[in-house]
């Protein structure tokens, strides 16, 4: 994601944004915790910087060359894969149609020209896409499913009513502290997702700072398609992974911004420094315009160093799992992961975990599911023969009445007993050798 950032970011604007762009996003804390993640949101991110940016590119070159149409081909390409993605698959085609309608009302010109290779590149797109949409088709629940059940207007979830009544406000009242809340997400709202929580704002102030600033330089340049790109993508996400759905914010759900958050703050910092530049007198601007990138660049290094320590420092040794699942598979995948010995372990979990939670299948990388790693239902006696002489039974608090069995079907053992924040015990071990 930084590389194509930078290589997209340099097209549109020049070198100097595009190296700012790819340091910020690099140093985002926000960004590092879900490229570390066992997370699909963080390709929702590369995929809609690929197909945005290259739409921007092949826009603002001649309609009739070979390499123009080669570009509108790889952004139908993209638009294409994006609908195999969750977030993207759902917000792409909102941004794609809000720049469709802004370029018939501002560009139309540009969009006549281009009309050919816009077509070309949307049945590419189609023919990428066909097989995601055809399952869609088939099973029309699934995309509706989760907005339903996330959604706050009154064919959805109802929420929105619902606190209005509670709060004795008018839901269009609601509704705007939704918005707000939703606007302010990345510069001052913490975090309510559990698969991050972060006590720190999700941007930085030096970045959160220049973001913003971005974002009024792009709403003044609205006409140029690349700004205004950028500003449908960050608002359709704001609007839609943020406002309209509860318990915002959820930056899992706002992951898919955070390229064009970056390149707008990079903008911002080199449209005013430059504004800056010039107001110097004349003989003064040479000799400065020389250090003008490296300044630029330690300073956006400055920036991202608060990240940085803040999450290899603070987050990680103050670490908030989101719930009692997460630090359960947690503390067990580092548990089965150090295992000195082969062992074949039983995990009775279910029905509110199973063994395929991805941070156990993440961490656990010696153990496999159906190998030496079996999920036990309730009840279960006969359970799958053991690959090893050693036993691990990992047991859930809620199915501790179960131990007494294996203890006498598997006598001589140990149990053991985890605690964890959210839980104590979080689970117990009976290890027993055949």
């Amino acid at each position: 994601t930084v590389t194509a950032v930078f290589i997209i970011a340099k097209k549109l604007w020049n070198e100097t944004v595009a190296l700012v762009a790819a340091i910020l996003l690099t140093g985002s804390h926000f960004h590092i915790h879900y490229s570390r993640l066992g997370m699909t949101n963080v390709w929702d991110a590369l995929f809609a910087l690929l197909a945005l940016g290259t739409v921007a590119i092949a826009w603002q070159e001649p309609s009739d060359t070979t390499k123009t149409r080669r570009v509108w081909i790889l952004g139908g390409l993209f638009i294409g894969l994006n609908a195999y993605l969750f977030t993207s698959s759902r917000l792409l085609p909102i941004i794609l149609l809000l720049l469709l309608v802004f370029a018939l009302l501002i560009n139309r010109t540009q969009f006549q020209s281009q009309f050919r290779n816009i077509l070309a590149a949307a049945l590419l797109a189609l023919v990428v896409a066909l097989p995601q949409m055809l399952f869609y088709n088939s099973n029309a629940g699934i995309v509706s499913e989760r907005a339903v059940q996330l959604g706050i207007f009154s064919d959805q979830s109802g929420w929105l009513a619902d606190q209005a009544i509670r709060a004795g406000l008018s839901e269009t009242a609601v509704l705007r502290q939704q918005i707000w809340q939703s606007i302010t997400a990345f510069n001052g709202g913490i975090d309510r997702s559990p698969s991050y929580r972060s006590p720190e704002s999700l941007l930085s102030f030096g970045a959160g700072l220049f973001f913003s600033l971005g974002l009024i330089i792009a709403l003044f340049k609205f006409g140029e398609n690349k700004f205004r790109t950028v500003v449908l993508w960050v608002v359709t996400v704001m609007l839609f992974a943020g406002a309209f759905l509860i318990d915002l914010p959820n930056s899992h759900r706002l992951v898919m911004a955070i390229p064009a958050i970056m390149i707008l703050a990079a903008v911002a910092l080199d449209t005013y420094t430059q504004f800056l530049l010039n107001a110097l007198p004349d003989t003064m601007q040479a000799n400065f315009k020389v250090y003008l990138k490296p300044m630029l660049i330690i300073l956006a290094v400055l920036f991202i160093m608060g990240d940085l320590f803040f999450y290899y420092g603070r987050f990680r040794n103050d670490i908030q799992l989101g719930d009692r699942n997460t630090e359960i598979a947690d503390v067990m995948a580092h548990y089965l992961e150090n295992q000195d010995e082969p062992a074949t372990a039983y995990f009775l979990g279910a029905p509110s975990m199973f063994s395929d939670f991805p941070t156990i299948t993440f961490i656990a990388q010696s153990f496999r599911r159906g190998i030496n790693l079996y999920d036990v239902n309730i009840g279960e006696t006969a359970i799958p023969a053991a690959t090893t002489d050693r036993l691990l039974f990992i047991i859930l608090p809620e199915r501790a009445t179960e131990l007494d069995g294996f203890q006498v079907q598997y006598p001589g053992g140990t149990v053991s007993s985890f605690s964890g924040v959210y839980g104590d015990p979080l689970f117990l071990v009976y290890e027993v050798e055949q």
